[in-house]
């Protein structure tokens, strides 16, 4: 897996042996990519990616401009990892790495991002609204910003409180929400 845009573009993205999670394809990144791209200026966003995984977003979002960025992941072999590539490529100014639970850190965090991300395990489908409720009720989201959702094709938002629009790349669905 590699960065796919940005000054990072091109480097390897090392991924530890255990790693279990389902990486968002480089064809799925580069739609989203060009849909960030058109919406924001993304040297001036702060981010969040929570379910981080890999990295891929949070390196993509370092790689295209992002001055902040803060990445929550929970497995141990991932962090590690994560930190090493963040290491490697002297991103510790810019990229954040939390060892936290996102549905806790949905509930009492007090930043302010442009862009939220979440990639959650398809098998948490049965919390998705729940966790982009609590992210959309809070005061994490500037006015302008985004969450994005990353989710299986037949999963639907089911609160019609938010302003929601989802795009498919190839398998990948990204429901887009901001608010009303």
């Amino acid at each position: 897996m590699r960065i796919i845009g940005g000054s990072l573009k091109g480097r390897k993205i090392l991924l530890p042996k255990r790693f279990q999670s389902r990486p968002t394809t480089d064809f799925a990144r580069e739609g989203l990519f060009n849909y960030l791209e058109n919406q924001f200026d993304l040297s001036s966003c702060s981010a969040a990616d929570l379910f981080a995984g890999s990295g891929a977003i949070s390196f993509e979002l370092v790689s295209r401009g992002c001055q902040k960025v803060i990445s929550l992941e929970i497995d141990r072999y991932n962090l590690q990892a994560l930190h090493k590539n963040r290491t490697e490529w002297g991103l510790e100014s810019t990229l954040t790495i939390l060892r936290q639970d996102a549905f806790k850190w949905a509930k009492k965090n007090s930043e302010v991002f442009e862009i939220i991300f979440l990639d959650p395990p398809f098998s948490f489908q049965s919390k998705f609204q729940t966790l982009v409720d609590n992210i959309l009720a809070s005061e994490s989201l500037n006015s302008n910003g985004k969450l994005i959702l990353e989710h299986p094709a037949e999963w639907e938002n089911q609160n019609s409180d938010w302003n929601c629009e989802t795009r498919k790349f190839g398998n990948q669905s990204f429901s887009i929400f901001e608010k009303a």
